[in-house]
């Protein structure tokens, strides 16, 4: 969590609006509870700048088609396989609610 002074602290519990943070400055109890107690409105989230730079070299790029991929898509999609989901039941199975 970024402080309004610009630190960081790592979290260690949220609840309701309040966070506590982790007492990084092995301050008394009285003044950590002063200090890692805040509102939630008070903190705001870190984002990491190597995950912010992969995130944005990876926005608009699409996939390259190949014949490769292709052809491997039509292999897998002629293979038999057990259905997915549940199975249909004939009429006859069926007994419409009534026994």
């Amino acid at each position: 969590m970024v402080l309004p002074n610009g630190e960081a602290a790592p979290l260690i519990w949220c609840c309701r609006g309040r966070v506590l943070l982790q007492n990084i400055h092995d301050l008394p109890v009285i003044e950590w509870l002063n200090w890692g107690a805040l509102r939630e409105d008070e903190v705001r989230l870190f984002k990491h700048p190597a995950a912010i730079a992969l995130g944005r070299s990876k926005r608009g790029v699409r996939e390259k088609k190949s014949e490769a991929k292709i052809r491997a898509a039509r292999e897998n999609g002629l293979r038999g396989g057990r259905r997915r989901g549940p199975t249909a039941k004939s009429p006859a199975q069926s007994t419409g609610g009534r026994n």
